[in-house]
């Protein structure tokens, strides 16, 4: 509530709308950089799983279902992980194994696949 009691306008955000936009810009200037041009980047938020993008959708989605109740809604969280577990994230890693080789199997084996700090396959 504002001043004199008036409520703001402004609808509600959460941070994962932020945080996909966080990460897509620090990709986005950490490519840009000649120096990092055939690295992967594990930096900030790669650092925590090899689908941060993934995550923060799947978690923005989750707090949607929740918030909806019904279970058509909740529904969406759930094939969103098995879309995941089934095609995105192998689809994905295959072509990041097969584009930066050399620096992809250490960045799996220590790195979480889609849930941070959850190790093994998504």
């Amino acid at each position: 509530s504002g001043a004199g009691g008036a409520t703001s306008k402004r609808p509600a955000r959460g941070p994962f709308p932020q945080y996909a936009l966080a990460y897509e810009l620090h990709r986005f200037a950490f490519k840009q950089d000649p120096a990092n041009k055939g690295v992967l980047h594990t930096q900030q938020l790669a650092s925590y799983c090899i689908h941060p993008k993934y995550f923060g959708d799947l978690f923005t989605y989750s707090g949607w279902a929740i918030c909806a109740g019904t279970s058509c809604a909740l529904s969406v969280p759930v094939a969103m992980v098995w879309s995941f577990i089934v095609f995105v994230c192998p689809n994905s890693d295959t072509y990041l194994a097969t584009k930066y080789c050399a620096q992809w199997e250490e960045y799996e084996r220590k790195t979480a696949t889609l849930i941070p700090f959850l190790r093994g396959r998504a």
